[in-house]
């Protein structure tokens, strides 16, 4: 499997080649046993699925390799950083999180990723994530469908709006700090979205 990044403002964008159709990979996640907490419209699947391909797709996600080049491309990108916390000068990530550059910021977080699936009226609401967790992504595994898309803002007015494309074995990542407000929802009446959620959070020593 194959995969390359990209970047949209300050969301950097991830693009797989899985090396399956589509509709044969969703018929694999029909199958895999999901976990859904009460009253709610999302599924989890946190253990490791039995299915080869499935198996491999989330192994390379898990990956130290995958970790550390999603995570170096994140902090390449120019977050305006000096001008959001009225620092002016190049302030980036390795500045926010005092001086820890990826890999040392790798090493102090934990890891995890899963697969999720959304049923029709899902919604996230608008929110910024808590800042235990400093970096959050997703990797779409429907085709292309602008009813699943994630939004992005730099306040809670909603304002310098942006979405990353929804597409099969794309996704994006983004490095939360207080200007990081998104939303994402399933607005179809029909279809269940499915994706693999991954994030990084800051564990006690």
């Amino acid at each position: 499997m194959k995969y390359h990044f990209g970047n949209v403002n300050r969301v950097a964008t991830i693009n797989f080649d899985f090396e399956i159709e589509p509709d044969k990979l969703l018929k694999k996640l029909e199958k895999i046993k999901w976990t859904t907490p009460p009253r709610s419209l999302r599924s989890f699947c946190k253990l490791e699925p039995k299915d080869r391909h499935l198996k491999k797709i989330l192994n390379l996600v898990k990956s130290q390799k995958f970790r550390l080049a999603v995570l170096k491309h994140l902090y390449s990108l120019d977050h305006k950083l000096g001008e959001i916390y009225g620092q002016g000068g190049n302030r980036d990530l390795q500045w926010l999180w005092n001086g820890q550059d990826f890999e040392t910021m790798d090493q102090l977080c934990g890891y995890d990723a899963y697969f999720v699936k959304d049923k029709p009226g899902y919604t996230t609401e608008l929110h910024i994530d808590r800042l235990g967790h400093p970096f959050v992504g997703i990797i779409y595994l429907n085709e292309t469908n602008s009813d699943f898309q994630t939004y992005f803002y730099s306040s809670k007015d909603r304002t310098d709006p942006f979405c990353v494309e929804h597409a099969y074995g794309k996704g994006w990542l983004q490095a939360n700090h207080v200007n990081t407000w998104h939303e994402g929802k399933n607005a179809s009446m029909t279809l269940t979205r499915y994706s693999i959620l991954f994030n990084w959070g800051l564990t006690p020593k």
